[in-house]
Parts: C-alpha cells; structure tokens; sequence
C-alpha cells in the first residue's frame, strides 16, 4: 500500500515539477528580454517583501499538519474539524492582516527601491501580485493542508500542473501580444486564484468538516514554535533580496533571481523525493512502528543525499552556459558570475541535505525542541551577508546564506542522533565526505571538456550527457562504499521484499 501511494505521489509530483521547471525557465526569460531586467527585478522585489507577511502564520501549517495525522488516521472527524476551524480562523485574521500591508507596500515601496519606473506602475503592480497569496490565506491553505495530511498529494499535485500551464500560456500570450507587466500579471493572478476555489470544492465533495464545531485552540499549541523554523525557511532567499533591494538596484536583484530560479527549479525536481514523505513519518510515527520506520528513513535519507549531489554538482557544471544563452548578452549585464554562483549553490545543497531529518522531526511534532536553531541560522545569515555585502557583493551574501546552513544542518543531525536512530552520523559523514570529493573531482574533469554553445537543444543534450555521466559516478561510488544500500535499491526496484513486519512496535 505505502508504495503504491510513493509511486502515485512521486509520479504525479514529476509532472508538476516538470511543469513548473518549464514555466519557470520560459517566463523569467521573456520578462527580461521583452521587459527588461530592471523590470524583472522590481517583481522579484515586491514578491519577496510580499512573502514577508508569512511570517504571521507562525509556521501554522506544519503544525497543523502534525496535529492532524492521528485524528485522520482514527477517522475522527470532530478533532479534524476542531482543528481546522481553528486553523481557518487564524489564516483568516492573517488575510486581513496581509490586505492592509498590501496596500501600504504600494504606496512604500516606489520610495525605497532605485529604480526608473513610476509609482503608479509599481502601485498596482504590487496589489496585483498580492491577490493569489491573499486568496490563499483566506480560503485555500487549510483546504491544502487536509489534503496534503491525508495522503492525497496526487490530486493535489495534477491540480497544480494545470493551474502551471495554463498561467504559462496565458502569460505568453500577454507578453507575445505586447501587453504591459501590470496587464499580464493581472491575468496570471486570475488563472492562480482558480486553486483555492478548487481546493474548497474538493474537500466539500469528499471530506465530513463541521465548520461549526467549537474551536478547540489548545491542538495547535505549538503555533509559536514553528516560527522559528518558518522565519528560517522564508528567510534564506527574502534577506538576500531585502538587502539587495535597499543597498543596490533592481538589476542586482534580476540577476541574483535567475540564479535562484535555476535552483528553485532542482528544488522543484528535488522535492519530488520529498512530497509525502513528512505525512509517511507521521503515521509511522503515530502507530509507533519504529523499526519500520527506521529503515525506511535511512534508505530514504542516503538515496535523496546522492540525488541532491548529482544534481548540483551537475548544476555547477553547466549552469555558465546555460546563462549565456538564457539572458542576452549575459556577461555584458552582469549575470555571469563564478563566485557567487559556487557559494549559493553549495548552500542551497546543505539546505537540501537537512530536509529528510526536518521532515521527520516536524512529522513527530518536535518544534519547541528545535527552534532555537532555526533562529540562530537566521542571526547568522543577517548578521554575515550584512557584513560580506560590503566586501563581496552578492557573493557576500551567498556566503552568509551558507555560513547559516550549515550550522544548522550540524545541530538537527546532532539532534536527530540524540532523539531517534543512533549511529546514523559515521555512515552520513562518510558519504558527505566521499560525496563531496567526487564532486570536486566532476568539476574539474568537466571544465576540461565543457563546450560552450549558443544554442539550447545542444546545451540541454550536453547537460544531459554531464548529469548520466554524474549520476553514473556517484551511484557506482555507492555501491562500492554502500553495499547495504544498494541490495536494498536492488530490492525496491525488482519487488523483492524491503519492508520490516507491521507488528514490530515500541511501546
């Protein structure tokens, strides 16, 4: 049953992930060749000071998540709705909350970025942009979260394919229709909206929610904990953005956003290893079978950490490239840039490193326990980028971003060996270790035989060719370091049986 459900959730999580990879590397382009970077790095600015709003959910949503597993699993739908009314009225007070900032935003925000375009272009730039996030908190993100508990993430992830492609070509239509930045995202913030309409239909159709059971607001104590894991997370790329936008231009801010749209892009890929994996603890966890769980997660964990190697260690490789023919003229406007390009994405690898041991502690509702780390990244990540900005630009910024990671990739596995599987930490460091020297060893050997081109079906063939060829190298350095791991990828994919009885239990 649970790998039917993987197999059905990573399928469907490929597709939106594909969907997403091809819009966003098609959209940002468009932006920058037919409206300009500085056009393109006014949006990315008022997206991100946008994104600051979700700061007051507190990190609602993983809590919600984790104090929802047990009652779905017992079918108890009064404590579900209990808990979702309760998670309503909170995103909802946020909702109204975000309104006002919206507006101020508007009027603000033409007087503190350096840029040419005019007020009112930014005026109502910035109350479009904020229409889907707003529709999101006032109806669709508890709708989300039920499903996402129960396991549903393939309807959930062919929603979002459609809501992607359809924004893709609407957006293309606009743009190849010369219509204005304020025209096109308008249009495109009508297609996102269609989401949480759907999403409230479907939970009416299929779920029992009495929305007018009485709150119970002592099932999501643990709101005010994950606020620290939640400033974490929507601060690694926002802080770089903030201090980008205040201390440089908005053309600063489009280059250090097409960096980081190639990396959300692996993200994207990434998180199709990811998607379901939280809500799997959980009910492990919730049924104490941790044996089980034991050896799923340390499959699941070694396998994911070779995955995120090979496709950075591919992305170092190809991404100059790729630069070259995705912005005109690239290296004349300021996008290539080696430094910066190394540090951010070996910070955006330790990030990735750190979301299995994060999905298993949130799964088991361990906020309050972890928090201080996640706000002591955020102090080292201010405090480093405000400082290496003034010495290195961007490059200061990526290493204050990467400063923070990793200590907080080293207190969660210190955590996670005092608190669940011990011993897990030789065999982790090992292949961090061996990981990171045959990458080292890739690049170099990459360099020597990268082509440069200007055309993109020869740099994605070229990109394709780099990726088997890590992909091969680094399985084949498993097999031989990892002999357990590979008998048991041998046994997933051939059928054969990897799975610990379903009565072995800790009580």
């Amino acid at each position: 049953m649970y790998k039917k459900i993987a197999l059905r959730n990573i399928s469907t999580a490929l597709i939106w992930q594909v969907a997403t990879m091809i819009s966003g590397l098609i959209l940002p382009g468009l932006i920058i060749n037919h409206y300009g970077s500085e056009i393109n790095g006014v949006v990315v600015s008022i997206t991100s000071f946008l994104s600051y709003i979700t700061l007051l959910d507190s990190g609602m949503g993983g809590v919600v998540k984790a104090e929802i597993y047990s009652p779905l699993a017992q079918q108890d739908w009064k404590k579900v709705s209990a808990i979702l009314v309760n998670a309503r009225h909170f995103f909802r007070k946020i909702a109204y909350v975000f309104l006002v900032y919206s507006i101020c935003l508007s009027v603000v925000f033409p007087k503190i970025t350096d840029t040419s375009i005019d007020a009112k272009t930014l005026f109502f730039l910035t109350l479009i942009l904020s229409l889907s996030l707003f529709a999101e908190y006032y109806s669709g993100l508890v709708n989300r979260l039920l499903i996402l508990a129960d396991k549903k993430h393939a309807f959930y992830n062919i929603l979002q394919s459609m809501i992607v492609i359809m924004n893709l070509i609407v957006s293309m239509i606009m743009i190849y229709g010369h219509r204005s930045i304020v025209e096109m995202k308008l249009f495109s913030a009508l297609v996102f909206l269609l989401n949480p309409f759907i999403l409230s239909y479907y939970v009416r159709k299929k779920y029992e929610i009495d929305y007018h059971v009485k709150s119970e607001t002592d099932f999501l104590k643990q709101k005010w904990d994950g606020l620290g894991h939640h400033i974490a997370n929507m601060s690694r790329n926002t802080i770089d953005i903030f201090l980008l936008t205040i201390f440089f231009s908005a053309k600063e801010v489009s280059v250090y956003s097409v960096y980081m749209m190639i990396l959300n892009i692996l993200s994207k890929l990434l998180s199709i290893f990811i998607n379901g994996s939280e809500s799997f603890f959980g009910e492990l966890l919730s049924t104490n079978q941790m044996e089980r769980l034991k050896k799923y997660f340390s499959f699941y964990q070694f396998w994911y950490t070779a995955a995120v190697f090979i496709f950075m260690t591919t992305t170092i490789e190809v991404i100059t490239v790729f630069l070259e023919i995705y912005v005109r003229q690239a290296a004349s406007r300021g996008y290539l840039n080696p430094s910066f390009m190394v540090l951010i994405t070996v910070a955006q690898l330790v990030y990735f490193i750190r979301l299995p041991f994060m999905n298993l502690i949130f799964a088991n509702g361990r906020y309050k326990e972890t928090k201080r780390y996640a706000f002591v990244e955020v102090g080292i990540n201010i405090l480093c980028s405000a400082i290496f900005l003034r010495f290195w630009g961007m490059a200061g910024l990526a290493l204050g971003t990467l400063l923070g990671s990793i200590y907080h990739l080293v207190k969660v596995i210190v955590f996670f060996e005092r608190f669940y599987f011990k011993g897990l930490w030789r065999k982790q460091l090992l292949q961090f270790i061996l990981y990171t020297i045959v990458g080292g060893l890739s690049i170099v050997i990459v360099s020597r035989f990268m082509i440069h081109t200007d055309q993109l079906h020869i740099w994605f063939v070229l990109a394709l060719i780099v990726f088997i060829f890590n992909s091969l190298l680094f399985i084949a350095l498993s097999f031989c370091f990892f002999p357990q791991d590979k008998k048991k990828l041998f046994n997933l994919c051939f059928n054969r049986s990897f799975r610990v009885k379903k009565g072995t239990r800790h009580d």
